[in-house]
């Protein structure tokens, strides 16, 4: 997504195909005496690297993961979801705080807004410079931001599946509390996957 300001992408499951062909070797013009059997064995590999390229991908930016502790009601669940922000035209500003960074919401297995739980924490990190409460992306710079949440629900809610979805980046084009918030659109883009919380 683009505006006049910022350009905003989630990483998973998004693959540049120029640099993943740069990088395979694969970039070159293919010589006319090279046979059709030689081009799709080219093209299945290519295919098999790239599925791999993805998966990898996802796996490391996007993660659902249900966390298992002896004894009841201790069981909780670590999302992480993480997103690329180009900054286009003016400097940003984004709070080093993950709840002034961004905002989510917690959905179970059958869709539902959790809005009660027993505890959730929340960790930010970023390829971005920190200048004191705030990272900063200059103009013309592009910088992953990560956002990891550590959830444990209600007793009466377990037995049930949960994921993580990331609303909103807030931030500023100076260093001051945010003044501006951009949607994370599309909803499927900016969601984990689902984590299963026994008890």
């Amino acid at each position: 997504m683009k505006s006049n300001h910022l350009s905003i992408r989630a990483i998973s499951g998004v693959v540049s195909l120029g640099v993943a062909f740069s990088a395979w070797g694969l970039a070159a013009p293919v010589a006319k005496a090279e046979t059709l059997e030689n081009l799709e064995a080219q093209l299945a590999t290519l295919q098999e690297k790239l599925a791999a390229l993805k998966q990898a991908e996802t796996e490391e930016s996007t993660s659902a993961l249900p966390v298992y502790v002896a004894g009841a009601h201790n069981d909780y669940a670590l999302f992480r979801s993480s997103i690329e922000v180009e900054s286009l035209k003016r400097t940003t500003y984004i709070s080093v705080d993950p709840y002034e960074a961004f905002t989510y919401e917690i959905r179970d297995g059958h869709g539902r807004k959790v809005t009660k739980s027993t505890g959730v924490s929340l960790a930010i990190d970023s390829t971005a410079k920190r200048s004191g409460d705030y990272f900063v992306i200059r103009k013309g710079d592009t910088a992953n931001l990560s956002l990891t949440v550590k959830f444990d629900p209600l007793p009466i809610d377990e037995g049930d599946d949960f994921r993580l979805r990331l609303l909103t980046l807030e931030y500023a084009n100076k260093p001051i509390p945010a003044e501006k918030a951009w949607k994370l659109l599309p909803v499927h883009k900016y969601q984990t996957d689902r984590a299963f919380i026994e008890d």
